[in-house]
């Protein structure tokens, strides 16, 4: 099922056409030395539509009927499934004092993709651009207590998530919905 803005810009909900979804995941998790960790997972997946969609429902994927033709054909993307997904976290633990400090580093990666299924909305709305992000961290934990500096999205990258129209008849107006920028905090925590 996918859904849309229709004619009056009320969601449709649809049933689309039969997908094959192929892919491959890995992760790895190694501790070379005391206190270093490494960690790093990524996924390849080749989603697309095994029969046509066609603009007006059609059970037998032919879209012949008046009025109706093919919004995507077989073999089309499926949207918002980018091919490469994948992240690595480095993490250095070490003894300070009555505590333990840490250092880590996350770089998180992921390809392009298309916005929607039909493929006329989807070149009016443009690519969901791929991105790269890295996060960094140091903190400090003492029995029950810990502190963390952080600086998320140190590199302040507008990761786009989304690509939209807040219409159904206004494609050409897109609203791009981006990753919180760069943002640097601290957190406190307390276990009892």
């Amino acid at each position: 099922q996918f859904s849309f803005l229709g004619l009056n810009s009320f969601t449709e909900i649809h049933n689309g056409p039969n997908a094959r979804i192929r892919g491959i995941e890995a992760d790895i998790n190694i501790r070379p030395t005391e206190g270093l960790t490494i960690s790093a997972a990524a996924s390849y997946t080749d989603a697309k539509t095994k029969n046509n969609l066609c603009a007006i429902d059609d059970p037998t994927y032919t879209c012949t009927d008046p009025g109706n033709s093919i919004a995507a054909e077989k073999g089309t993307r499926l949207p918002v499934t980018p091919k490469f997904n994948g992240n690595a976290t480095i993490r250095y633990a070490f003894p300070v004092g009555p505590g333990e400090m840490h250092l880590q580093s996350v770089i998180a990666h992921r390809s392009s993709d298309t916005p929607d299924i039909r493929v006329a909305t989807a070149t009016a709305l443009g690519r969901i651009q791929g991105s790269t992000t890295v996060d960094f961290a140091a903190g400090f934990d003492w029995n029950n207590y810990s502190f963390e500096l952080f600086l998320q999205n140190a590199f302040d990258e507008r990761a786009q998530l989304a690509r939209y129209s807040n219409c159904g008849q206004c494609d050409g107006r897109v609203q791009i919905l981006v990753n919180q920028p760069q943002t640097i905090g601290v957190r406190l925590g307390a276990k009892f």
